[in-house]
């Protein structure tokens, strides 16, 4: 059973998902919607590496 836990916001309000990668595969491991709290979903089971994706903020 996968489980979600409530990430406090990011200090830069930066919209930002976060993808374990583990070898040529990468599992969504983070997600921060912005002005508001994030959340973590468990990610890549093992030794990884993060991979982020940055967003624009709406203006």
């Amino acid at each position: 059973m996968q489980s979600v836990t409530r990430l406090a916001m990011r200090s830069d309000g930066q919209p930002v998902i976060v993808l374990d990668k583990m070898g040529d595969k990468e599992y969504l491991s983070e997600i921060y919607p912005g002005d508001v709290d994030g959340y973590y979903f468990g990610g890549a089971p093992g030794q990884h590496t993060h991979v982020s994706v940055k967003a624009a903020k709406k203006k």
